[in-house]
């Protein structure tokens, strides 16, 4: 399992969210290798194939919505060709059919953690704490 993340050099704290998440996934011990990925600092996404010891990957952007990044981006990094993507977006499908091999790599892509449906809960917990 793999988390994308953007990550950015203007701000070291830009992947320490993403780095978390990774760690109590690990601490669950349900997958055998759970890493983290960015954008723009490394590790980076298209290192992913050379980077993951399994030969199955599932990828997993930390987004807040499915945007430009995860529907556009991501695949690129992961090997899908702009003019693919973009033909994919036009037609009205999804920009990354799961699996898809790429170098000896099934991979599986996710879409967006702000589209989990108990993200509200969520959000409200966060209320609450606030208000406390």
């Amino acid at each position: 399992m793999i988390i994308a993340g953007h990550g950015t050099k203007r701000n070291l704290k830009s992947r320490k969210a993403i780095e978390a998440q990774v760690q109590a996934i690990k601490e669950l011990d349900e997958y055998a290798d759970v890493q983290s990925a960015f954008m723009e600092e490394t590790p980076l996404i298209a290192d992913c194939y050379e980077n993951a010891g399994a030969r199955h990957i599932v990828m997993v952007p930390f987004f807040i919505a499915d945007g430009l990044h995860t529907v556009e981006d991501i695949p690129v990094l992961l090997g899908e060709t702009e003019k693919q993507v973009k033909q994919r977006l036009e037609a009205n499908q999804v920009t990354w059919r799961n699996p898809t091999e790429r170098k000896g790599k099934l991979v599986w892509y996710t879409e967006a953690i702000g589209s989990e449906p108990h993200l509200p809960e969520v959000i409200l917990e966060r209320v609450r704490e606030a208000a406390a």
